[in-house]
């Protein structure tokens, strides 16, 4: 799997939030829930937009990822954001496709990947398309120093 190194400077973020543990079965529902949720009370979103999924407050074993629960933010850049994206160092994954299905493909790759995770925040970052089949989404994971 191919990835970049990039540093990343502080990003504050609001939006909706949820609990999530990976071997929930209810997961996949909690993930759309969130998301329907972000879109339905932003939907005065212009395609300029830039939109964050901030994964936070790690629990588990990053190496075996059925062991963790975190939370996870939908949301926007915001001077007055709940939660602070943290400076650093971590590998970015790219995928062009569906919002609602991309994200899973490439998780499943990175979970593949030997990565040294501070496990701090994780993130994607979707750039709005008109196509939605052609939407770009980064993923971010961030790395020990």
């Amino acid at each position: 799997m191919n990835y970049e190194i990039v540093n990343f400077k502080k990003v504050k973020v609001e939006g909706e939030h949820v609990r999530i543990s990976n071997n929930d079965p209810n997961m996949s529902f909690k993930f759309n829930e969130l998301w329907q949720g972000f879109y339905q009370n932003h939907a005065t979103m212009d395609m300029d937009t830039l939109v964050y999924g901030v994964y936070f407050n790690f629990e588990g074993d990053y190496q075996n990822p059925t062991s963790l629960s975190y939370d996870v933010l939908a949301g926007v850049a915001s001077k007055n954001g709940t939660v602070s994206i943290q400076n650093g160092q971590y590998a970015r994954f790219e995928i062009i496709g569906n919002p609602m299905t991309a994200p899973a493909i490439l998780w499943q790759e990175i979970w593949k990947t030997k990565l040294n995770r501070a496990c701090m925040t994780d993130f994607e970052l979707y750039y709005p398309n008109p196509d939605i089949e052609k939407t770009r989404i980064e993923i971010y994971i961030g790395l020990t120093s």
